[in-house]
């Protein structure tokens, strides 16, 4: 009984220790790339389009650069985004998918 203790007690410790290296290695990173968190996957399941130049092609956007992304008018994106899915805009978009990066970097972690 006591080695199962033992084992159970390494495997958490070991769980406990890829957490920590996990956390430190994030909060080290300055950003994240979009792509990483604006997945195709996410995309998805989360709007009628395949990936985000896609999306962006569907709302009328023509994106060559990060000066034409920033130069979008917002409450346009905004409008658009609500009339595809069910965020109220671009930003909720956006912290919902961090969230859902997040989550699937724990879980690879083994948490659930």
């Amino acid at each position: 009984m006591s080695n199962v203790k033992v084992t159970v007690l390494t495997e958490l410790c070991k769980t406990l220790e890829n957490i920590s290296k996990e956390v430190e290695c994030l909060s080290k990173q300055q950003s994240i790339p979009f792509d990483d968190v604006i997945t195709n996957t996410f995309m998805t399941e989360n709007t009628p389009y395949n990936d985000f130049d896609e999306f962006l092609k569907g709302g009328g956007f023509s994106i060559n650069s990060q000066n034409d992304f920033d130069s979008i008018d917002q409450s346009e994106f905004d409008s658009f985004v609500s009339s595809v899915t069910n965020f109220s805009g671009f930003q909720e978009m956006i912290d919902f998918a961090g969230r859902k990066y997040f989550e699937n970097r724990f879980k690879n972690l083994g948490f659930k």
